[in-house]
Formats: C-alpha cells, sequence, structure tokens
C-alpha cells in the first residue's frame, strides 16, 4: 500500500515536471496574430529601430526605451534580462542583427545614469496589446505585479514552445502578488505560467474565464478564491498547483477542461457545481488529498483517467445521469472502499478501477440482470467485478456495538449473504481482544460469513499489565583513542567497546551524564550510543557516566541503567 501510496505520488510529480514541455491543446491554444510578422519585422528592425516609435508627451523617454519595447514585441522567443540590468537584453541581439545587414555600426554610445535609471523603472510597467489598451506596472520591493485593462486580456504565446512575449517575463521569479482590476474579463493562456513564488492573487469581479495554463506551476500559492463571475476553467489552468489547500469553484462554471486541476497534491476538499455535464479527462489527477467528492446531478460522463491516483477516496457516489465511465477514471484510487454505479451506466472503460486494491463493495441502483449488462472491459477491471454487488433487497446491513476500549472498523458497512467479513479493530494502548461477538455469538479469529441478515458486531477487551523490562546493561570497559589522529579530528568509539546492551524490551536510548573532567569534550549519539570525542583533547583517562533507557512496550514497562566507563587518550 505504502508502495503504491509513494508510485501515486512520483508519478503525479514526473508528470508536472513534463507538463510544461507539452504544449496544450491546439485547439485551446490562442496564438497572438501578432507572431506571424515576426520574422518580416526582425528582417526589417535594425532601420526601424533607428528611429523611436511616436508617444504620448507626458510618457516621453530617450530612444533606448522605444529600442527596448519594439524588439520585447517582436522577439517573443528572447528571454529579458531582469529589470534591474542597466541595459536593454536586446542589444546584442540588435548588434548582430545590423551586422548581419552588412550596415556599418555606429559607435557604442555611453547611456547617461539618469537615462538608465529610467529604463529600468520604464522596463517594470508600461502598456501592452494591439491597441495598448491594458497597462500592467511591477514593484520590485514588495513583488507586487498589477494589471488594468477592459474586456479580454490580450493574448500571450506559449513560453516553452513559441517564446516568451508576456511583458512581466523579466521579474517571473519575483512576483509574489498579482492584482487584476476591475473591468478585466479574461486571463489570458499562459499568463501567470512559472509565477513559482506567487502567493496570492486577486482576481475582479468582471472576470468570465482562466484560459489554458494561467496558472500553471504557481507553487506557492496556496489559497485562490475566484468570483461568481467565473463560468470556463480551460486547460491546465491550475495544474502542478501543488501547495494549493482551497479554492472555489463558482455556481455558474459550467465546463471545467482536462487537466485543470493535475498535480494539485495539497487540495482536500473541492466543492462541483450543478451545471457541469462532464468530468473532462485528466481534471483531478494526482490530487492525492482529495478525501472525497460530489459528482453533480448534471453530469453524464466521467472522462479517462478523471480521478487517477485520488489515493484519498474512499467512497464515491456517481449520480444517475452518467452513462460513460472512462478508461482509468479511478486508477490507484487505492482507498475506495465502495463506489455506487447507477442504473443509467451502460459502458466502463479499460483500467477504469485498477489498483483499488481496497475496493470491496458496489451499489448498483438496478437489478443484478442489469448490472450484468454493463459493458465493463476486461482490461484490469477485477477488482470491480470481484467486489461485493450490492442491490437494493439483497444485502444486510452490520452495525457496531459495543466497543469501550477500541474502534471496530469491518472491511464493508453492508454485504450479501455468504460474503466474508474481516473485523478490525484499533484498540487502545495496553488493552487486548479478549471476544469479538457477531449478533451475540463468538467467533475465532477476526473473520466471519455473512448470515442472511443485519447483524451487530460486539467486542470486549482486557486490561495489559505490564511486567519489568528485562534491560541489562553493563559498563566497566577502557576505550583507547590515540592522540596523534584527535589532534587532527574527532575520533568516535562505537557503543559495543564500552557498553554491553542484552534483552531491552522497546526503543533503546542513550544519555551523556557526566565526565570526571572536561566534559565538553565528549558527547553521546542518543539513538546508538556512538561516544564522540572531539580534537584536542589532552592525554589522559577519562571516565564518563551513561544513562542507559529502554521504552518498554504495551508488555514491558520502561526501565533504566546507569553505566560508567573510560576512554583513555594516549
Amino acid at each position: 500500500m505504502k508502495r503504491l501510496r509513494a508510485l501515486s505520488a512520483i508519478l503525479a510529480a514526473v508528470m508536472c515536471m513534463t507538463m510544461v514541455a507539452t504544449p496544450a491543446m491546439a485547439e485551446e491554444t490562442e496564438i497572438p496574430s501578432e507572431t506571424a510578422k515576426t520574422e518580416e519585422t526582425e528582417k526589417t528592425e535594425p532601420e526601424e529601430t533607428k528611429k523611436p516609435a511616436p508617444k504620448e508627451e507626458k510618457k516621453e523617454t530617450a530612444p533606448e526605451q522605444t529600442e527596448a519595447e519594439e524588439t520585447e514585441a517582436t522577439e517573443p522567443a528572447k528571454e529579458t534580462e531582469p529589470a534591474e540590468k542597466e541595459e536593454p537584453a536586446e542589444t546584442e541581439q540588435q548588434e548582430g542583427e545590423v551586422a548581419e545587414s552588412k550596415e556599418p555600426q555606429a559607435p557604442e554610445e555611453k547611456v547617461p545614469e539618469d537615462t538608465a535609471k529610467q529604463d529600468a523603472l520604464d522596463a517594470n510597467s508600461g502598456r501592452f496589446g494591439d491597441n495598448k489598451e491594458f497597462a500592467w506596472s511591477f514593484n520590485t520591493k514588495t513583488g507586487y505585479l498589477k494589471i488594468t485593462g477592459t474586456g479580454s486580456m490580450p493574448s500571450f504565446q506559449d513560453p516553452d514552445i513559441i517564446g516568451d512575449n508576456r511583458p512581466w517575463k523579466g521579474v517571473l521569479s519575483k512576483i509574489k502578488t498579482v492584482e487584476i482590476s476591475e473591468g478585466v474579463e479574461t486571463i489570458s493562456n499562459f499568463a501567470f505560467q512559472n509565477c513559482k513564488y506567487m502567493t496570492s492573487v486577486k482576481l475582479p469581479n468582471t472576470l468570465d474565464s482562466i484560459g489554458v495554463r494561467a496558472f500553471l506551476y504557481c507553487r506557492s500559492i496556496k489559497s485562490i478564491k475566484l468570483p461568481d463571475s467565473v463560468t470556463w476553467i480551460r486547460d491546465e489552468a491550475f495544474a502542478c498547483c501543488d501547495k494549493l489547500e482551497t479554492i472555489n469553484i463558482p455556481s455558474g462554471v459550467t465546463e471545467i477542461r482536462r487537466e485543470a486541476f493535475w498535480g494539485c497534491s495539497s487540495i482536500k476538499n473541492i466543492d462541483l457545481p450543478d451545471g457541469l455535464t462532464k468530468i473532462n479527462p485528466g481534471t483531478f489527477v494526482g490530487c492525492t488529498s482529495l478525501k472525497g467528492i460530489k459528482i453533480p446531478d448534471s453530469v453524464t460522463e466521467i472522462g479517462e483517467s478523471a480521478f487517477h491516483g485520488c489515493f484519498s477516496f474512499t467512497e464515491v457516489v456517481i449520480p444517475d445521469k452518467v452513462t460513460t465511465i472512462g478508461d482509468d477514471a479511478f486508477g490507484d484510487c487505492h482507498n475506495m472502499v465502495r463506489i455506487t454505479i447507477p442504473s443509467s451506466v451502460k459502458a466502463i472503460g479499460d483500467k477504469a478501477f485498477q489498483q483499488c486494491t481496497a475496493l470491496t463493495e458496489v451499489y448498483y441502483s438496478g437489478t443484478k440482470t442489469d448490472f450484468y449488462k454493463i459493458n465493463i472491459s476486461n482490461d484490469e477491471n477485477d477488482l470491480l467485478k470481484g467486489a461485493d454487488l450490492l442491490i437494493a433487497g439483497n444485502y444486510h446491513k452490520i452495525t457496531i456495538g459495543t466497543s469501550d476500549h477500541g474502534k471496530v472498523i469491518p472491511s464493508q458497512k453492508n454485504a450479501s449473504f455468504g460474503r466474508e467479513i474481516t473485523v478490525n479493530v484499533d484498540r487502545e494502548f495496553r488493552f487486548a481482544i479478549d471476544t469479538i461477538k457477531v449478533n451475540g455469538s463468538e467467533i475465532t479469529g477476526n473473520k466471519f460469513f455473512m448470515p442472511d441478515e443485519d447483524v451487530t458486531i460486539d467486542v470486549t477487551y482486557k486490561e495489559i499489565i505490564p511486567s519489568a523490562n528485562t534491560l541489562a546493561a553493563k559498563g566497566g570497559k577502557t576505550a583507547k583513542v590515540k592522540y596523534k589522529k584527535l589532534k587532527k579530528k574527532a575520533q568516535n568509539v562505537a557503543r559495543s567497546k564500552i557498553i554491553t546492551i542484552s534483552t531491552p524490551e522497546g526503543k533503546v536510548t542513550y544519555k551523556l551524564l557526566s565526565v570526571n573532567k572536561k566534559k565538553k569534550y565528549f558527547k553521546i549519539n542518543a539513538a546508538n550510543g556512538v561516544v564522540t570525542v572531539k580534537k584536542k583533547l589532552k592525554k589522559g583517562t577519562y571516565t564518563l557516566k551513561v544513562r542507559v533507557t529502554a521504552a518498554g512496550n504495551e508488555n514491558y514497562n520502561a526501565a533504566s541503567k546507569t553505566v560508567s566507563f573510560k576512554i583513555k587518550v594516549k
């Protein structure tokens, strides 16, 4: 079980690592129209950049700023240097382009200090979009990014495939807080991808949709409040936000696209709104802390791998309109004990319940004949087929009665006649199970076969009276340490050379009580009893006193022995 849990966690982590290199669904990714013109712009750039673009009077700056802005718009694939540097990162690229055009290169001009400071300031703010209708500003001291505008946020390219054309690409690692002003209706694809240190985001009440990979790899954010205006969450929007614990899904959301919460391993609870018609493929893959989920009655299909690796699930109820459970839909949900399947389900895909090793109860709302008409793939669905099929009228309840010193956990809450039931008991410390009774009759061991009636399980206990610990510890030995070696570095003395231990009950620990002199030169490892003699200790014989403790267990009390031994430095 532990191995399966670890493998699921590793799988989710690996998938998150590789996700950034995988292009989002082509039909969902919006490529800005300006990109198609990039090649043509680059060919003419050396001549164009000699002339500053027209600007508003109040924002007039040196030509160098214009060059930086134009280059950033035409070179999406080149990473912008952080804003603190005085020279724009594009300078080297521009010089190369001038050389290629075989035009004489002008002598390098020294940028005045005031102009460099202004360039650095402008690099952390500006306008963007086709008509410069949006603006952004960033405070390098606080890590605060603010975006203002009206309508749909201008589109961005996939920074891992085409090139990063986000205005704030140079400060991604410094962004801690993001605020998007009222009036903004969409968050564009890739907008905040890889803002790994973002801890909070404030979204406007005008927001309608969240784009592809908008918050991919925002690995420090713990909570997100989506406004009620949101109706659409697109592919991988919050994928690999592995510290995200809480997020609400507004009631107006009609579609959550594929892999939207892939690898969000810290989310414990999430409420899906009525109105959803499909749980898309991979939506909750690797949400390992998600304890349960209520699937809305409006859902008709559960896509492939929708809940793969949600191994904190113990029970799932599939609503009455679902007709298809996709391939691997609940794969590796290995703590899921029971599932309710409605008679509306007509097909269950490959590996839909692979590695669901705890699954013992399948509740079905139809008849047994109807259940066997479901097209259940034979590929790794044996655990589903082997679980107890519980149909109204053919199973009985299991109730827990008396249990004063422990918690009784039967392998099933309900069971059909003849089903083998295991009675697991989480008993209190130093209380042993005395009897297990089913409907008043004592059983042997902790298993029984379900009778053709409801049952009550009663468990009685007996107190364990612990015995004296049998720990034996003896000192009296002398260990020798060479002075020449001690001058260079500290020396260790194994426990077996100074203390003899036998027949302990419970974990053994060690504590140095005293040394006849120079105590600061000695220390003992509490777990294994190794004594370290620190370097530069003078020659001589030293007597150490150590307490040896055996922690005991439910059958034996704890005990301690004090022993003495000598360490001779010569």
